[in-house]
């Protein structure tokens, strides 16, 4: 539920700015794509490391 209420809240206030006419029409789906990219590249940069560090295999310690 609350992600609903936050989603329409963002998609509002993007509505809200070209009403106002602060922007342009294309500059608000233009700001969704590059917080969509932000909020996920992190997200798929841990879920490669993590798939990448399953393929290797362990490091070797040795004692000196």
């Amino acid at each position: 539920m609350a992600c609903i209420v936050l989603a329409l809240l963002i998609i509002g206030v993007g509505l809200r700015r070209i009403y106002l006419g602060v922007h342009y029409p294309s500059d608000v789906p233009a700001g969704y794509i590059s917080g969509g990219f932000r909020l996920v590249s992190p997200l798929s940069g841990t879920d490669i490391y993590d798939r990448c560090a399953r393929l290797l295999p362990a490091p070797v310690v040795t004692e000196s």
